[in-house]
């Protein structure tokens, strides 16, 4: 079977040099493109928070959580404010390290060791892939609503533009 030469002679108009480049010109933009979209997707902001253990203060004015940080994304990224929302206020956590708690081992009257437990200063600094844990301490005043005991609403601050919202379960508590 014989190709006719009025589709030949079309073909071969069709390929000139101009029309190759044009091709070779979208195919270098799509594959720019492309190549963009996925250094975007890989490097996009990808934190989260887990509540590994809390603690509610007796009168319920303060809260005490070990929480664990993790960066997902590729590039770092530094954590500068964490709030908790109850009633639709915002509280704030405590960013200058403070004493959460102490533990002391004794053996009869004698400290065999003494050790006091800080919270995390601020900015929290976690590097490309990586996580970090502490605790975090909130101080609530007296006229706050009652706390929940199920699940808290967290907003995390970062140096990477739009806040992160979580809510997250209060399972375990701290000894």
């Amino acid at each position: 079977m014989q190709i006719p030469s009025e589709i030949i002679e079309t073909i071969h108009n069709f390929i000139t040099r101009e029309n190759i480049t044009l091709v070779l010109a979208i195919l270098g933009s799509f594959g720019t493109l492309s190549s963009w979209f996925f250094v975007l997707l890989k490097n996009r902001k990808n934190l989260k928070m887990h509540i590994v253990g809390h603690r509610f203060s007796e009168d319920n004015h303060s809260l005490l959580i070990y929480t664990m940080f993790e960066n997902k994304s590729r590039l770092p990224i530094s954590i500068t404010g964490i709030y908790v929302e109850i009633g639709n206020v915002l509280y704030s956590c405590e960013k200058i390290p403070i004493v959460t708690f102490e533990e002391t081992v004794r053996n009869r009257n004698q400290i065999i060791s003494r050790r006091e437990y800080r919270s995390m200063t601020f900015p929290i600094s976690i590097p490309e892939l990586g996580g970090t844990s502490g605790y975090v301490y909130f101080e609530f005043p007296v006229t706050s609503e009652q706390l929940p005991s199920t699940h808290l609403n967290f907003q995390l601050s970062t140096n990477r533009g739009k806040i992160v919202q979580n809510s997250l379960s209060l399972d375990r508590f701290l000894d």
